[in-house]
Formats: C-alpha cells, sequence, structure tokens
C-alpha cells in the first residue's frame, strides 16, 4: 500500500518539496521514493528531529493552541478547530502553504478563522 502511495512522486519536479508524516509507519518508504525524484523532504510529526515538530495541543475556548517547532523555531498558535489530529493537520498546512510562497501570518490567520463545517465535515 505504501508503495502505490508513494507513485504520487512520480509526478513531482525533480527539487521540489515532498511534505510527509514523519510519525506514518510507512515514512521511510514515502522519503525513499520522493528521494529518487530528487525531492526537499519536509518532515512533520510528533517524531524527534521532524523539521516541524509538534510538541503541544491545549484546547481553549474557540478550539486549540497548537505549540511547534518549525526548523528550530518555537511557535504558538491558535486554530479553531478540535480533536487531536488537527494539530498534526494545522503544522501540515503551514509547511505545505509556506512551501506554495504563502507567507506564514497568512497561514496562521486562516488556521484560526477555519472553523468546523457542518454535519459530519
Amino acid at each position: 500500500m505504501a508503495r502505490a502511495k508513494a507513485e504520487i512522486f512520480s509526478g513531482l519536479t525533480p527539487g521540489g518539496q515532498a511534505v510527509l508524516n514523519a510519525d506514518n509507519r510507512w515514512f521511510d518508504v514515502l522519503r525513499d521514493a520522493a528521494s529518487e525524484r530528487s525531492a526537499e523532504i519536509v518532515s512533520v510529526g510528533r517524531t524527534s528531529g521532524s523539521m516541524a515538530r509538534l510538541l503541544d495541543l491545549t484546547p481553549d475556548g474557540q478550539g486549540q493552541i497548537v505549540t511547534a517547532e518549525i526548523q528550530g523555531q518555537r511557535l504558538r498558535f491558535p486554530i479553531a478547530q478540535s480533536g487531536d489530529h488537527w494539530g498534526l493537520n494545522a503544522l501540515m498546512v503551514v509547511v505545505t502553504a509556506e512551501a506554495l510562497g504563502v507567507d506564514r501570518p497568512t497561514v496562521l490567520q486562516a488556521l484560526a478563522e477555519f472553523g468546523p463545517l457542518g454535519g459530519r465535515g
């Protein structure tokens, strides 16, 4: 299954970025496949050594506060979502948007305003 997912990297331009979940048990397989395309690997997770590391997720009245470290820079920012999975999702959004040229303040503002969707989401 991981090898099938790794097929997405066949469309990656050499030198492009691959944002990967470092906590995924198939991280090594996906990293190797992206590396074959000369991709810059951006690892995101709770795992020590991740380029973007989720340190803490704290509920607050409007959602949660994410505490993270991105390439050695510590930051805290609010997200308007609940659920543990949103901490890592938010961090993925930050690094992916930055890879696409979106500045961090714009991304963090959008995450602070992106509330739960109606129904089952």
